[in-house]
C-alpha cells in the first residue's frame, strides 16, 4: 500500500465516486461527469487485488487530466499509464 500513497494524497480534494458493478467487461471504466466530478466503475465480481489495481488505474488518469487530452488515440493514452 506504501507505493500507492502518492496517489491516494493526490486524490484528495477531487470529487469521485466509486461505483461497483457486476460483469463489467472491462473490468474498470471512468467517466468525467457534467459536474466535473469523476466516477470509478469497477467490476465487484474480481478479487480485491485486482480492483485495487483497477481503481489505481483510474486515478492516474484522472490524475493526468486524460479526459482533456485531444491529441492522442485512447490506445496512446493507455500506453502512458
Amino acid at each position: 500500500m506504501k507505493k500507492y500513497n502518492n496517489i491516494f494524497k493526490n486524490l484528495v480534494g477531487i470529487d469521485y465516486q466509486v461505483v461497483m458493478l457486476p460483469d463489467l467487461p472491462a473490468g474498470e471504466a471512468v467517466t468525467l461527469n457534467a459536474d466535473n466530478s469523476y466516477t470509478i466503475f469497477i467490476n465487484d465480481t474480481l478479487d480485491y487485488k485486482t480492483k485495487k489495481e483497477l481503481f489505481i488505474h483510474a486515478a492516474k488518469h484522472i490524475l493526468k487530466d486524460d479526459f482533456y487530452i485531444e491529441d492522442k488515440t485512447a490506445d496512446q493514452v493507455e500506453s502512458d499509464i
